[in-house]
C-alpha cells in the first residue's frame, strides 16, 4: 500500500513531465465474466473491469501504427466458457484520449449459456443495488458516516453507523 502511495505521490510532482496514466475498461457480452490477465493470470476483476497503465511504461510497447501494445486478456464465465484476446492495441485518436474500452465476447455455441446469461442479470442487478445504496448514503450521511455493505443471496444489505 505504501509503495502505491509513493508512485501517486511521484506521479503528482511529475505530472507535467509525462507520468500520466492510460485506463483500459475490459467488459464481456454477456456481462460478469472473471478476468485475468493472459500470461500471468494477474486478476483483473468480474467485467466491467479495469485496467490502469503509467504513459512511461506504455511508451516502451508502441508497434509501427503507433499504437500501445498491452497484454491481452482471458474471460472465464460462470458456465466455464472462456475467451482469449491475445494482445491488445490501443490506439488514438479515440474520444477520451486516455480512455479505452475493450468488450471480450464469449462464443454463442458454447455449452450453458443460459446460466451466463442468468449470471449477467443477477450482476446487473446488483449494480443497480450498489448505485441505489450510494445515492442513499450520499443523500442521507455526512462523509462521517460508516457504512459497510454486504451480499446476501440477491440482496445488497447496506449497515451504517
Amino acid at each position: 500500500m505504501r509503495k502505491i502511495v509513493f508512485v501517486e505521490f511521484v506521479c503528482i510532482l511529475l505530472i507535467l513531465s509525462g507520468c500520466s496514466r492510460v485506463y483500459l475498461n475490459v467488459y464481456s457480452e454477456p456481462e460478469g465474466a472473471y478476468i485475468t490477465e493472459d500470461g500471468t493470470n494477474k486478476i483483473v476483476g468480474i467485467a466491467p473491469s479495469h485496467l490502469v497503465y503509467y504513459r512511461d511504461e506504455l511508451e516502451k510497447n508502441v508497434n509501427s501504427k503507433g499504437c500501445y501494445v498491452v497484454k491481452g486478456v482471458v474471460a472465464r464465465w460462470v458456465s466455464g466458457a472462456t475467451a482469449r484476446t491475445g494482445n491488445l492495441e490501443l490506439c488514438s485518436p479515440n474520444i477520451l484520449k486516455d480512455v479505452y474500452n475493450y468488450t471480450v465476447y464469449r462464443n454463442p455455441t458454447a455449452p450453458n449459456l443460459g446460466q451466463d446469461l442468468q449470471f449477467a442479470i443477477q450482476a446487473k442487478s446488483l449494480r443497480a443495488q450498489q448505485s441505489q445504496a450510494a445515492a442513499a448514503w450520499s443523500a442521507n450521511y455526512s462523509t462521517n458516516t460508516k457504512c459497510t455493505s454486504t451480499m446476501i443471496g440477491n440482496t445488497l444489505h447496506t449497515n451504517c453507523y
